[in-house]
C-alpha cells in the first residue's frame, strides 16, 4: 500500500536522523579540532560501549517502526543465504580496492595530508588495547550502519518514489559524511565502497552480504589500530 511521503520523511528524521545528525555534528567538530582526542573521560572502552548500547536502541527503534507498520526485517532484505558469506567477502574486497584505489589518487592529486592532518588525533580512539567493549562495538557498528542507513533508508525512499540513482546518492552522502572526523583524504576513500555497498543492495535487496562486508571492515580495522 503506498504510503505518504510526510510520514515516511517524519520516519526517516526520528531513525536515521537520531543516527546521522548527532554523529555528523561530532564528526564536523573533530574535522575542525585536529589535535583533540575524541576518546570519553571514562575511556575508549566507555566509548565503545556507549556506542554499541546506542546504536542496539536505534535498531530496536527501526524494528519498532516496522512493527507498528506491520513489517518485519523482511521489508529490508531478502532472507539469508550461504552464499551471502561469499558475496560479504567479495563486498569487502571491492571496498578495500576503491579506498586505496581513490586514497592513492588523491594523495598524489594533492600531495598527501597537510601537517595538521599528520598530526591528527582524532583517529586515537581506536588504539586502545583490546577489551570486550571494543570487540562488541566492532560488531554491533555494521548493523547499527546497514540498517539504518543502508536498509531502512534505501527502502523508505524507494517506498516514497524516489529514483534509484537518488536514493543511492543520499545513502552513500550520508554514510560519509560522519565519518568526516577521519580527516577530508580518509573521508573521501571511503565514500566509492559506501557506493558500491549502496548499489549493491539498491539492486539486489540483499543486506546480509553488505552488513558481512561492513563486519569484515570493523574487524580488521580493530585489529589493525588496537595496541
Amino acid at each position: 500500500m503506498a504510503r505518504e511521503r510526510k510520514t515516511i520523511y517524519v520516519e526517516l528524521l526520528v531513525t536515521v536522523g537520531f543516527l546521522v545528525i548527532p554523529s555528523l555534528m561530532k564528526a564536523v567538530y573533530f574535522f575542525l579540532h585536529p589535535a583533540e582526542n575524541p576518546a570519553p573521560l571514562g575511556g575508549a572502552a566507555w566509548g565503545f560501549a556507549s556506542l554499541a548500547v546506542f546504536e542496539l536502541l536505534l535498531l530496536l527503534l527501526v524494528w519498532h517502526v516496522l512493527r507498528l507498520n506491520g513489517e518485519t526485517f523482511a521489508a529490508l532484505s531478502e532472507p539469508f543465504a550461504g552464499k551471502d558469506v561469499l558475496r560479504g567477502i567479495g563486498l569487502s574486497i571491492w571496498d578495500y580496492l576503491s579506498y586505496y584505489a581513490l586514497g592513492l589518487l588523491l594523495w598524489k592529486i594533492t600531495g598527501g595530508p597537510s601537517d595538521a592532518e599528520k598530526s591528527r588525533r582524532t583517529m586515537e580512539i581506536f588504539n586502545a588495547p583490546f577489551s570486550v567493549f571494543y570487540l562488541v562495538g566492532a560488531i554491533v557498528n555494521p548493523f547499527g550502519e546497514e540498517v539504518l542507513v543502508r536498509g531502512f533508508l534505501q527502502t523508505r525512499l524507494r517506498q516514497a518514489g524516489h529514483g534509484g540513482l537518488l536514493v543511492v546518492l543520499v545513502s552513500t552522502g550520508l554514510q560519509s559524511s560522519y565519518h568526516l572526523y577521519q580527516g577530508l583524504l580518509p573521508c573521501l576513500s571511503l565514500a566509492p565502497g559506501f557506493l558500491i555497498f549502496a548499489l549493491y543492495y539498491q539492486a539486489t535487496r540483499r543486506l546480509w552480504p553488505v552488513l558481512i562486508a561492513h563486519l569484515i571492515m570493523d574487524v580488521v580495522a580493530m585489529l589493525a589500530y588496537m595496541r
